[in-house]
């Protein structure tokens, strides 16, 4: 009797940890991150494309008829299946034709990534709130991972000013 329930019970551990065994090599979730990761690796440059014209547009439009041109500073990148969230800092400086200054940005953003048919784009934004709701908001937007490197004193302002400006010289 002893050796049956001995035998039972080596014959259900077996199983269980080949279930497990088998869970985890076949996990979709893995193999989603494992994806990404490397179209990321493989597309930088044209994501970084992207991420600027989405800037350019839907975070600062223009307000005076000047061109808006935007410089970011990636601080992390996090992706769960084909959904990701870049997060960073943008400046963002609006240029006049005649090289004055219009409106202008300087602030922590996230950006919604969507991967589709093989190809990342970016779905929305969020940046946190103004005034006495800004440090709330800017807790809930950003993972504690990120809040520190997102710091105003850990982000070179003066290189991605100096960036959009370059960019605004050299600008048809």
């Amino acid at each position: 009797m002893r050796k049956k329930w001995w035998g039972t019970l080596l014959t259900i551990l077996l199983c269980s940890m080949m279930l497990i065994g088998c869970s985890q090599t076949t996990n979709p979730d893995i193999a989603a991150n494992q994806d990404a990761t490397e179209e990321k690796k493989i597309d930088t440059t044209t994501m970084e494309k992207e991420r600027k014209k989405y800037l350019e547009q839907q975070l600062m439009p223009p307000q005076f008829g000047g061109i808006v041109h935007c410089a970011a500073e990636q601080v992390e990148e996090k992706w769960e299946g084909n959904h990701g969230k870049w997060y960073g800092w943008v400046f963002c400086l609006e240029l006049q034709e005649d090289g004055s200054e219009g409106a202008g940005v300087s602030l922590p953003v996230v950006l919604e990534l969507k991967k589709i048919d093989g190809n990342v784009t970016i779905t929305g934004h969020a940046t946190p709130e103004d005034g006495s709701e800004y440090e709330q908001s800017f807790r809930r937007l950003f993972p504690e991972s990120v809040r520190e490197d997102l710091s105003q004193e850990k982000i070179d302002l003066d290189a991605l000013e100096q960036e959009v400006k370059q960019q605004g010289a050299t600008a048809p």
